[in-house]
């Protein structure tokens, strides 16, 4: 091992051991293969890691009724991990579930099993057109807003026997609000994104973007504008207007009136510019009491 490697090796693992990956990178670290590739000087045999590495990515298309993604493991021809792919692979948006369930993020879908989810930034089927996620499809969130999120969907329940709640977004690490934000800063979009320095409740897991799915029509409930609309359509605050000048119908703001009253019964705080996010905590609650995650 030369120094450089040496240097580089050193470097990971001080960085590993703060993620709280540092038993997990000396497993594998004395795991890695070694191909013969030529003979010394002295007639020895002289090694290398292998490097024959790849990431397989099975990607699917979210839908209420999605398919788990096939999760990416860094391996060889000799199905083992080598140390540079294995390091890529920690720090990669491939790890997002592994971060979020370290830091005590709860997968909805294991206290709800009949919630849906189409977690629209891990596919390009979002208003940036980017797959932001990775291999993340569930939704986590903090355990306050999962048991609010519970008592949400008993109250739907109650009032429509066939209606499931459908998730579009949940917890959203800090690393992704960055990458969110660079594609939007210095365009019109950019006032529909929270700056990362600011932080989003999304960052703490206390925010969920939602809507209602009818089982018996196997349809989500017409909200009069499609997730993520960036127009003043969406926005709650003007839905008197809209529904007076016809550009809204009245079962469409009825609509939104019941997402809005499961959710504030439960505990959620809805905002006046989007009709399909809700808060669990206010954000100075959050940033008071709560870790952002990284």
């Amino acid at each position: 091992m030369t120094k450089k490697s040496s240097n580089v090796i050193l470097t990971m693992l001080a960085y590993i051991s703060k993620r709280g990956y540092y038993l997990l990178f000396l497993v594998l670290l004395a795991c890695q293969p070694q191909t013969p590739i030529s003979n010394g000087a002295n007639g020895e045999k002289v090694t290398q890691n292998s490097k024959n590495d790849s990431f397989v990515t099975n990607k699917h298309n979210n839908t209420a009724k999605i398919a788990p993604k096939t999760k990416n493991k860094p391996t060889n021809s000799q199905n083992m991990p080598t140390i540079a792919d294995t390091v890529n692979y920690l720090f990669s948006e491939k790890t997002i579930v592994r971060q979020l369930t370290m830091r005590g993020m709860i997968d909805v879908q294991t206290v709800l099993p009949n919630v849906k989810v189409d977690l629209r930034y891990s596919t390009t089927n979002n208003f940036v057109g980017t797959d932001l996620y990775g291999d993340l499809d569930q939704c986590y969130l903090h355990p306050i807003a999962v048991k609010k999120l519970q008592l949400a969907q008993k109250i739907l329940s109650d009032s429509c026997v066939s209606c499931q709640l459908l998730l579009f977004d949940c917890a959203r690490p800090l690393s992704v609000q960055k990458k969110l934000w660079q594609k939007v800063v210095g365009t019109p979009q950019q006032h529909y994104v929270a700056p990362p320095s600011r932080h989003s409740l999304h960052n703490y897991g206390m925010a969920v973007d939602i809507t209602i799915f009818d089982e018996s029509t196997q349809k989500m409930l017409d909200m009069g504008t499609k997730y993520d609309f960036l127009g003043s359509l969406a926005k709650p605050k003007y839905e008197s207007k809209f529904l007076k000048n016809g550009q809204l119908t009245i079962q469409q703001v009825k609509n939104r009136y019941l997402l809005r009253s499961i959710m504030q019964q439960a505990g959620f705080r809805a905002i006046p510019n989007e009709w399909w996010h809700f808060d669990a905590v206010s954000l100075q609650q959050a940033k008071k009491q709560f870790s952002v995650l990284p």
